[in-house]
């Protein structure tokens, strides 16, 4: 089963190109979508093309090479891009092979489970904005719900 959205594969493979300043996989619109918070993000622009940076586990803690240095982890403040100008964003293609045993809610922009499926008596959420594919066996025990809509 899958959503007929336009747009590339969801396995179709995403990097940004900060070479020349530009964002062609952001703006893209299926690889990564603009998110109002850190929480929220899976990367950080600063929007006169300067830099980016991935964010981590750690609130205020960012990982970034700068020019010709090492990949490091650092301090948001802690580096030579400026503090102002950033943008988040949330990288918007996610493959996931999981069995639920917990109700649980997935919220993505694109989605590809593959063997994947519910435990008995479990409710599973599938809220998407893009695209949603479901590949191999996907398995439902006795009692186990699956919501999937559109956000």
């Amino acid at each position: 089963m899958s959503d007929a959205a336009d747009g590339p594969g969801i396995s179709d493979k995403r990097r940004v190109d900060e070479s020349n300043g530009t964002i062609p996989y952001i703006s893209d619109n299926y690889s990564y979508k603009v998110v109002s918070t850190e929480a929220e993000a899976d990367m950080v622009w600063w929007n006169d093309g300067s830099h980016s940076a991935l964010t981590t586990e750690t609130p205020g803690t960012w990982r970034s090479k700068w020019n010709v240095g090492p990949l490091v982890e650092h301090d948001w403040e802690d580096q030579p891009y400026g503090t102002t100008g950033l943008v988040y964003y949330k990288r918007c293609g996610y493959t996931i092979t999981n069995m639920y045993n917990t109700d649980d809610l997935l919220h993505y922009c694109a989605l590809h489970l593959v063997n994947s499926g519910i435990s008995s008596n479990v409710d599973l959420e599938i809220e998407y904005e893009k695209r949603i594919l479901i590949e191999g066996p996907f398995n439902t025990g006795t009692g186990a719900t699956l919501y999937i809509h559109p956000e």
